[in-house]
């Protein structure tokens, strides 16, 4: 994928998240009130460990501590999603650099640089 396609790929999440993110908190344009919630978070997270030769290595959490983990999440969702949205914008820029490097260097392949 060219640098270019990847910040046009990337700028296409990115808005795709922004705008699930502005769901919540939005007023229900339809029957039965209210306003966009979380209403679930799943997820997965493993620990990579080996403690010797030949034991496992990988280690996935475990359930009780998932649910535990999602409270907590839930419990800082915004604060986590504002860290989250911003950790997107500067992947964002450092893709669009790369893209105009890309870009420059089309442009000298073509004649039409600097």
């Amino acid at each position: 994928m060219t640098a270019i396609a990847a910040f046009n790929a990337f700028q296409r999440e990115l808005r795709y998240a922004e705008g699930w993110s502005a769901l919540i908190g939005k007023p229900y344009h339809g029957g039965g009130g209210g306003v966009g919630a979380i209403s679930g978070v799943t997820f997965n997270a493993t620990v990579y460990h080996q403690e010797y030769d030949g034991a496992t290595n990988y280690h996935d959490v475990p359930d009780g501590l998932k649910i535990a983990l999602a409270k907590a999440i839930r419990r800082n969702f915004k604060t986590l999603l504002a860290e989250a949205l911003d950790q997107m914008q500067q992947e964002k820029k450092a893709l669009a650099a790369k893209a105009l490097e890309e870009q420059k260097l089309l442009m000298a392949e073509a004649g039409l640089g600097d």
